[in-house]
């Protein structure tokens, strides 16, 4: 992605690991923007989504090269922001940027155990990932 991305974006709810990941992202490489979304709760998934929707639309694209011919934009969104726990409508914003032309890389450490029938296949996210694993502590015998 970073051979061929010149945009970034974030929400301002992204998690603080992954924010850090995508910041230094574009501290190491000047030619790298990073665009901040702007998530405010309380507020409904329609209007999210129509933000949302203008925030892609607002970001300037960046212009083509011989060495950089196809550039894009790249979104991380979150499926469940951690703070203050809400779902968000992360497959309606993967549609979303599908639509833009954008990139959608989903941060969706929350989401298994948490969102019942994910079904990546019709979603289609251009990146998705999670964590999967069991601490000592809740194994019972």
């Amino acid at each position: 992605i970073v051979a061929i991305a010149k945009r970034r974006i974030a929400a301002s709810t992204t998690y603080r690991g992954v924010y850090k990941g995508v910041e230094h992202l574009r501290d190491t490489n000047p030619a790298i923007t990073l665009s901040i979304f702007e998530l405010n709760f309380p507020i409904s998934h329609v209007d999210l989504l129509q933000v949302f929707k203008a925030h892609l639309r607002s970001i300037p694209r960046p212009t083509a090269s011989e060495a950089n011919p196809e550039p894009k934009v790249v979104c991380v969104l979150d499926s469940i922001v951690s703070n203050p726990g809400v779902l968000l409508p992360w497959k309606d914003m993967v549609r979303v940027c599908r639509e833009e032309g954008v990139y959608s890389v989903v941060d969706a450490a929350h989401s298994i155990g948490q969102e019942m029938n994910i079904d990546l296949e019709e979603v289609q996210p251009d990146f998705w990932f999670s964590v999967c694993d069991i601490s000592p502590g809740f194994v019972h015998a």
